[in-house]
């Protein structure tokens, strides 16, 4: 794993043969995003670079915990698969290409580290501006969210077409293009990286998960029609998740932890409150009504 990150992914310049890397524009713990341009003709074009290292210095410490030995063989083993799995993340990307509120792919390459056990995985990208970034600097009035709403459920239908369950719903992965439309990313990056199953997606807190991904049962596109749910709920309640104390009171930390509890029941959601949001209230239950009746063992 590299030292000086930014000296590392400059030396993979020129970028498929043109591209050069500007900024660092978001990082997180499986990987870091750059804004990277190419000139040609006299026109500047602009695309995102997902630069992800496998494993990390961490992912490499829990597979030598978990395992019985350190034997170098069973290590790549297991890590060539992470690889062979992104890969095929990288493929439904690329089904997805031209949907208008899907985050577009351009291209991608691996690289196996020299010197060192490893891969480096390059995945070029439409450049859009994250969600959480925008909101910080402007305002998002009740039509804004109403239409970020349908353009996720544009991209949600595109997925439920290609037989693609994006299981990662959530405020960090929708995108504002240049045109003004909302766009859905990152497709399961995350999750592979992390593993798979329950024990993987507990490693971040839960904030936007359905309790039947929570609690490591079956679950299918309607899992992201809830957890599209609580991002409009938060973004129409000053910030907070379902059950959090309402807005200005303070937010402790066992305000989340509790929070999360009562959202994992079921019979805590009629007193759920939204204060001055019906509409995004209404929403909400109905959509969780949806997903109990698709859930329920009776249904017909």
């Amino acid at each position: 794993m590299s030292v000086n990150n930014h000296d590392y992914i400059k030396s993979f310049e020129p970028l498929w043969g043109s591209w050069k890397i500007e900024d660092l524009v978001g990082e997180g713990s499986y990987g870091k995003v750059y804004k990277i341009s190419k000139d040609e003709w006299g026109f500047k074009y602009e695309s995102a670079l997902k630069h992800i290292e496998i494993p990390t210095r961490e992912q490499y410490r829990e597979a030598v915990a978990s395992f019985d030995n350190n034997d170098e063989n069973t290590l790549k083993e297991y890590f060539t698969d992470a690889v062979k799995n992104m890969v095929n993340e990288i493929r439904l990307m690329y089904t997805l290409r031209g949907t208008r509120n899907i985050i577009c792919y351009e291209d991608h390459a691996v690289h196996e580290k020299n010197g060192e056990f490893g891969w480096d995985v390059l995945i070029r990208m439409e450049y859009a501006t994250p969600l959480i970034g925008y909101i910080k600097e402007n305002a998002m009035a009740r039509q804004d969210v109403i239409r970020l709403g349908i353009d996720m459920c544009y991209a949600l239908e595109a997925c439920s077409r290609a037989g693609i369950i994006h299981r990662d719903i959530k405020d960090e992965n929708i995108f504002i293009s240049s045109s003004g439309d909302y766009k859905l990313g990152d497709f399961g990056i995350s999750r592979i990286l992390s593993g798979s199953g329950r024990a993987a997606s507990m490693k971040g807190t839960p904030f936007f998960m359905a309790p039947e991904v929570y609690r490591g049962a079956d679950y299918d596109i309607r899992s992201d029609i809830y957890s599209l749910g609580i991002v409009l709920y938060k973004l129409t309640n000053y910030g907070r998740l379902p059950f959090m104390p309402p807005f200005p009171n303070k937010v402790k930390y066992q305000d989340s932890e509790k929070a999360l509890d009562m959202r994992m029941s079921v019979k805590y959601w009629i007193s759920l409150s939204c204060p001055g949001k019906c509409w995004v209230k209404s929403y909400l239950k109905l959509v969780h009504l949806i997903w109990m009746i698709g859930l329920s063992p009776h249904r017909k």
